[in-house]
């Protein structure tokens, strides 16, 4: 696939508020011109609608539900993506914050592709880093690690430059491939446009210790895009 994220991602989905005077429960809607996860596209290249439903506790508790419409592998059928996630996040000294969660990634097109993770993140400012372990990543078989590393810088009149670099690594052998790595990147421009935040943005993946992805269909999947993403929070 989030990748927080996400992952873009994923990577946008695992900052929790630290320190908030009472619960917070919000959301954001995003309309991408791709949905890419770990710098592969799983809507071969189309359009696509997400919704983020957020919670964070004062205590430092929070999780989410952002839904999608995917595919589990290249050239199968579309269906929902579902990524549910939660966790623990701590304000340190310094600046710093530290959290702790887990995440399930569940495909109704390619239910075998389905699962989970386990995360652990620190933050500061504009910078961040997460190392997730997957027990079954994409339900092959085989134990992976991926590391990931994202950071944003202001500009003036609304805009600001961002980067994502990631590494995922496999320690074992799965049922379909051998042993792997791959990277991945994302590097843009945003603007904050009234109650929307707008990117333009790179991304791609690179492939090649990971023989199974020479495949064609996943090799297209990989191939370097630009993105126009905009997220509407509430």
């Amino acid at each position: 696939m989030p990748r927080a994220a996400a992952r873009a991602r994923t990577a946008l989905c695992w900052l929790a508020c630290c320190g908030a005077a009472q619960a917070q429960v919000g959301g954001s809607l995003t309309l991408a011109s791709d949905y890419r996860y770990h710098g592969y596209s799983l809507s071969e290249g189309r359009p696509v609608a997400q919704l983020l439903l957020t919670y964070d506790a004062p205590s430092g508790w929070y999780g989410g539900l952002q839904v999608s419409r995917a595919r589990g592998a290249p050239e199968r059928e579309a269906g929902t993506d579902l990524l549910g996630y939660g966790g623990y996040a701590r304000r340190l000294d310094g600046g710093l914050a530290l959290d702790v969660g887990v995440a399930a990634y569940t495909y109704s097109a390619m239910t075998t592709n389905n699962y989970q993770s386990i995360q652990l993140g620190v933050s500061a400012e504009r910078v961040s880093a997460r190392m997730s372990y997957l027990p079954d990543y994409l339900g092959l078989g085989v134990r992976s690690v991926y590391l990931q590393a994202d950071a944003g810088q202001p500009l003036a009149a609304g805009f600001s430059l961002f980067g994502h670099l990631g590494h995922m690594q496999t320690l074992g052998t799965g049922r379909l491939y051998g042993r792997r790595s791959i990277a991945d990147f994302r590097v843009g421009l945003g603007l904050t446009a009234g109650d929307w935040n707008l990117q333009l943005a790179r991304d791609g993946a690179d492939t090649g210790a990971y023989n199974g992805y020479q495949d064609g269909a996943w090799t297209r999947a990989a191939r370097s895009r630009t993105l126009l993403i905009a997220t509407r929070p509430f």
